[in-house]
């Protein structure tokens, strides 16, 4: 049983129809799934084409509208009709299906949403008889409401050519659509040519496939069939969706393809293929909105198709994405996500480089070769871009938007601001009203908020001038995580300060609505943003400390231009041994100075930050470890996991349904937990990170005499805690340093690292796990409910070798952090 014997028997008749066995010129079949909207305008059309005998054969692939009903009608109305229902197997499988019925000497593929060009259906049948063509090359008119326009991609049909192959005319491979050709039904019988089914791109490997098989392809420049370009708001065809899944198929299909050319022997073919599926891909990867983790199939399943491409043709035509596509290639997978997910990250590009020479030189020889032998390969290297924004409204925002930046750098063109309404003038003959509106409406937005932020600038620069003249206090201000926290370095800092009386004109920045915690020494040193007190400060102030950015005391803008000469001193928000921070990477080099814990952790961040100045960075170590030395733990573990960019929109429903919080339930519920805290008398205090506020209250069942949730803003400070914990489960925190400081376990839970990679931009971290002896990793909750009972067994105590480790990452290890990090500041202060 052939292929078309088999397809006959997976269909099930819609309406039961008395067909005559009378030879049909053309079968036209329709695949039908979710097109009510358009199907009858399809139907419509073909049953327009005059002097043809014509079956249309429509088949359902398991419609969720009325399109099953619009069928079922025209095949009641029309004898030349048949209407069939499959499972569901896309449109491969539907066409598959109506082959197996056809009974015309030709066939015609139409989408059921686009239409027939009618007027040349004649002439295609005429010529493919005239010149016994295995098939006939047409040309496609996309339409919209508004307009009809034909594709660049078509300019290659441009002479009518009634006999070639695609030897003699290989730009048949840029052009995989089937709905712009006629076949003839006992070529695809006899190569026993069809669709792959279940799978996008199915149309490529058919046409590629029936090119290469065919002996007489004729050329005939006129238009045979009208593509549907869907307006915004309609739901998106099959072409228009770029999502993980659809790619994947498509490489699985074009690595078929090129299986099959490869067999061929001619290498200019091959060459035009592989082009073109650099081309395809690359234009998949610009209209992606989403790129997967580092442990998808997706990379791995990229990797087997660019694998059998030659590396000049990816440099040549894959634009933005060159990078991306030699580290697939390559199976640096982390190191694609984190290039894909972040821009211009020449941290990971440098690092994939320099692996790439110590473990494959072959490789590394031949992508650089292939780099240096073209400019555009190298431009990547040194600018690396991210996926374009490519809907007309994307683009009328993002150039006003740009607009207005340029216009703020430079305040005193006022010529430019002109200029760009003049273009908001212009995106009105370009784009519909209705973007140039929106576009509109978001440069007024830009533009009114950098007028007063224009205004609030030199309105303090006058009166800093003015105060600075009338007195010369000199102002410290201190804050923390723009203002809403005081329990980190600066916090510890503060105190130390006014502890020791090292400098009276010190003062917190904090926001109007957060309360000052028990401990906090001096109330009337406590400045509230946004008040009269507030900017007085600001225009005395010649020292800021924050451990964030700028941002915790005031806007960056406004440091930058109303307060000149401000040392702006980085207390950091922890350790960065292990993850760098990379939000700090285009930010980091305005910071006068970053303090550090270590030669190690200074190199470090002198390659992930890419400061230009290593006299930048001053190794104090940081002043909340000054509160840790000398606390004897009790019987406590902390649970402490950092935060996911990714959760930040979630809807409390979409929470408890993620990955995230599935993991912790897991451990928090395991029966092997509860059974250890009991044995060993031992307390979990679970600990949330504050951007978990809103959805803290979802553990608040887990709660009970040997588990601790805090989720409130009465929470125990985190260095109270951290002196407390006899050892520390968190994921990626930095606080991990602070229990390496005290020579204490830690426990790792990562059961996403290579999600958490890709969220942050990373390809890895500083600092390998088995180089932190003080450490042990657990993926799951059994192995960290395990490693828990091997510490709890050795009284949570580490080695002579695992303390040595611990704290052979910090270049001090005393009390004297504070005091250092302030005669680093007075010396600062006394060059300005």
């Amino acid at each position: 049983m052939n292929f078309f014997q088999a397809a006959a028997l997976l269909h099930t008749p819609l309406l039961s129809m008395v067909k005559s066995n009378t030879t049909m010129d053309i079968s036209v079949i329709i695949p039908v799934y979710n097109t009510a909207e358009w199907l009858p305008e399809c139907i419509d059309s073909v049953l327009a084409v005059p002097s043809l005998k014509l079956e249309i054969i429509l088949v359902d692939d398991e419609s969720t509208d009325n399109s099953r009903d619009i069928m079922q009608a025209y095949a009641a109305k029309h004898s030349n009709i048949t209407a069939l229902l499959q499972t569901h197997g896309r449109q491969g499988k539907a066409r598959n299906t109506g082959l197996a019925r056809a009974i015309g000497k030709f066939v015609l593929f139409l989408d059921s949403d686009d239409r027939l060009y009618r007027h040349t259906l004649t002439r295609f049948h005429a010529y493919a008889h005239e010149h016994r063509s295995d098939f006939v090359v047409g040309m496609a008119q996309s339409f919209s409401t508004k307009k009809k326009w034909i594709n660049e991609g078509y300019s290659a049909y441009r002479i009518e050519t009634p006999c070639t192959t695609i030897h003699d005319f290989p730009l048949l491979l840029a052009d995989p659509s089937t709905c712009n050709k006629l076949y003839r039904r006992s070529f695809l019988q006899k190569h026993n040519i069809s669709f792959p089914e279940n799978s996008y791109c199915e149309d490529v490997f058919f046409s590629y496939k029936a090119s290469l098989m065919a002996e007489r392809v004729a050329i005939l420049p006129e238009i045979i069939h009208e593509y549907r370009g869907r307006e915004r708001g309609s739901a998106p065809s099959g072409t228009q969706t770029f999502s993980p899944d659809r790619i994947i198929q498509c490489a699985g299909i074009y690595r078929a393809c090129l299986e099959e050319y490869q067999r061929q022997n001619n290498p200019t073919l091959l060459a035009l293929l592989e082009e073109r599926t650099v081309i395809r891909f690359m234009r998949f990867f610009v209209r992606s909105s989403f790129f997967p983790d580092a442990d998808a199939v997706y990379y791995r399943e990229l990797r087997l198709l660019l694998e059998n491409i030659n590396v000049q043709l990816i440099v040549r035509h894959a634009e933005n994405f060159i990078l991306p596509f030699l580290m697939i290639r390559a199976g640096y997978f982390r190191h694609a996500a984190a290039v894909l997910h972040s821009r211009n990250n020449l941290v990971a590009v440098k690092d994939f480089f320099s692996q790439l020479e110590h473990n494959d030189r072959v490789c590394h020889i031949l992508y650089m070769d292939a780099l240096d032998s073209c400019r555009q390969g190298m431009k990547c290297v040194l600018n690396v871009k991210p996926p374009l924004k490519t809907s007309p409204e994307d683009k009328a925002l993002s150039r006003y938007e740009n607009h207005c930046k340029e216009w703020m750098r430079r305040p005193y063109l006022h010529d430019l601001c002109l200029g760009t309404y003049r273009a908001g003038k212009k995106v009105k003959n370009t784009f519909s009203r209705s973007y140039a509106k929106i576009a509109e409406n978001s440069w007024k937005r830009i533009f009114s908020t950098y007028l007063r932020r224009i205004t609030l600038i030199m309105l303090l620069l006058f009166l800093r001038i003015l105060l600075r003249c009338c007195t010369k206090k000199r102002v410290w201000l201190v804050a923390e995580r723009e203002g809403n926290g005081c329990e980190e370095n600066g916090y510890v800092f503060f105190k130390y300060c006014l502890a020791e009386k090292k400098h009276t004109d010190i003062y917190y920045i904090l926001n109007k609505d957060v309360r000052l915690p028990a401990d906090f020494p001096d109330p009337a040193r406590a400045v509230r943003k946004n008040t009269w007190s507030y900017v007085r400060l600001l225009c005395l102030a010649n020292v800021f400390l924050f451990t964030n950015k700028e941002d915790d005391i005031c806007d960056y803008p406004v440091l930058r231009f109303a307060l000149p000469g401000v040392q702006t001193i980085f207390l950091t928000h922890g350790v960065t041994l292990y993850g760098p921070g990379v939000y700090l990477r285009s930010v980091a080099n305005r910071f006068d100075k970053i303090i550090a814990v270590s030669e190690l952790e200074k190199t470090q961040k002198i390659r992930d930050w890419m400061i230009r100045d290593p006299g930048r960075i001053m190794i104090t170590g940081l002043p909340r470890f000054d509160e840790l030395l000398g606390q004897k733990a009790d019987r406590e573990v902390l649970f402490a996991l950092t935060w996911r960019k990714r959760l930040d929109r979630m809807a409390p429903e979409e929470f408890i349904e993620s990955f995230y919080f599935r993991r912790i339930r897991s451990f928090l519920s395991h029966p092997d937990l509860d059974v250890l805290l009991c044995e060993q008398d031992l307390r979990l205090r679970v600990r949330f990170h504050f951007r978990m506020k809103e959805h803290a209250n979802h553990f608040a069942g887990f709660a009970s005499q040997r588990i601790i949730i805090e989720y409130s803003d009465d929470a125990v400070p985190l260095r109270n805690v951290l002196q407390q914990a006899c050892v520390l489960i968190t994921d990626y925190s930095s606080i991990m340093w602070d229990m390496a400081y005290m020579q204490r376990p830690v426990l790792l839970y990562q059961f996403d690292i290579d999600a958490f990679l890709a969220e942050r931009c990373l390809h890895g971290f500083s600092t390998r796990e088995e180089d932190m002896r003080f450490a042990a990793v657990a993926r799951d909750e059994k192995q960290l409910t395990t490693a828990l009972e091997e510490l709890a067994n050795r009284d949570f105590k580490l080695n002579t070798e695992q303390r040595q480790n611990a704290v052979s990452f910090f270049q001090y290890r005393d009390e004297k952090n504070c005091e250092r990090v302030y005669r680093m500041v007075q010396r600062v202060t006394r060059k300005t």
